[in-house]
């Protein structure tokens, strides 16, 4: 006989088509025993939007449909998708429905660090202060302050210190920090490359901006 398992979630009206095994799931536990039993057949695309929506209005799970879709924004994060990340992460909070404060918290962190990755300081600091007032942690407030120095912005840097009430001792630690870390090994080396390199080389030069042009425009690719 085969095994029976019990499903504690209400049945969707609606099911999820799982296209490429041609197989219809009309419950989370479903498709959390579909995942278990066939990790080999998800692919990048497994968790779309619509999965994320029927989630969350067929099984009425708008918490675990707003992780999904976090889930879905961090890949793009983590692949250096950083234009199509800032869509995905917009499109999570303008829908946001979830209670949760740590789960906003951290998509509004995420959305920092992607600005910050493609250099847009400004809005890095702001979703980082924003990520601070809902999750309140410590980190999120860090990355805020340092997006301030990053940007060369003194006077963010000292509005934002007095804003979430922070000591200056703490905040010099901060921007020390930052500055520890324009010293790093990598950082060093990159200086030295540069300094070694003939300044009358025109040819040197173009073509190393032309490389960093290359990969920002990639960075910046949906």
């Amino acid at each position: 006989m085969g095994e029976l398992i019990l499903c504690s979630q209400q049945l969707a009206a609606m099911p999820y088509y799982i296209e490429n095994v041609s197989l219809n799931v009309y419950s989370l536990d479903e498709l959390c025993y579909y995942i278990k039993n066939n990790t080999c057949l998800l692919d990048a695309d497994f968790m779309d939007d619509e999965l994320c929506d029927w989630v969350e209005n067929e099984q009425h799970l708008p918490d675990i449909a707003f992780e999904c879709g976090k889930i879905k924004a961090d890949r793009f994060l983590e692949n250096r998708k950083y234009v199509s990340s800032i869509a995905e992460y917009r499109k999570l909070l303008q829908s946001c429905e979830t209670e949760m404060p740590q789960m906003v918290g951290a998509v509004w962190h995420n959305l920092g660090t992607a600005y910050a990755r493609l250099f847009l300081f400004e809005q890095a600091a702001d979703c980082y202060a924003r990520a601070y007032e809902k999750s309140s942690d410590k980190e999120s407030l860090k990355e805020c302050l340092m997006a301030c120095r990053c940007n060369h912005d003194e006077r963010a840097f000292e509005r934002r210190r007095e804003y979430f009430k922070i000591e200056p001792e703490e905040a010099k630690k901060i921007a020390d920090e930052l500055s520890s870390c324009s010293r790093s090994d990598a950082i060093c080396q990159f200086e030295t490359m540069l300094d070694e390199w003939d300044p009358g080389d025109e040819n040197v030069w173009e073509t190393q901006l032309e490389e960093w042009k290359k990969q920002y425009r990639k960075d910046c690719m949906v």
